[in-house]
């Protein structure tokens, strides 16, 4: 538990010009006492899905902490909290039971 971005839609990124980092420009997204990886779980839904290893790879050079030992509960966690608040909404459009299959058979 800690800090984690949970707010990793592409638009809310910009790459600085000056040294190449990547920054967050909706500090909104950052929330305290999150399940940490909450951010990386819904990143990887929308967009980081064929980049995961690259950047699983990248936090452990970086020396970042190893939240892949447990990724798989992060991942259900934040699907089931999205799917359950679509369905609150009424979103029919986002829920997807698919995205569950995977831990029903876990290799």
């Amino acid at each position: 538990m800690g800090y984690d971005y949970t707010d990793p839609v592409l638009k809310n990124f910009i790459q600085r010009t000056d040294n190449g980092r990547i920054c967050v420009v909706d500090v909104d997204g950052l929330a305290g006492n999150q399940l940490l990886g909450f951010g990386v779980a819904k990143a990887c839904v929308r967009w980081l899905g064929p980049y995961r290893s690259l950047f699983f790879s990248s936090l452990a050079k970086q020396g970042e902490p190893d939240i892949q030992k447990y990724f798989s509960f992060v991942e259900l966690y934040f699907l089931a909290k999205w799917m359950k608040r679509a369905f609150l909404e009424h979103a029919w459009k986002v829920i997807d039971s698919t995205l569950f299959e995977r831990f029903r058979h876990p290799q």
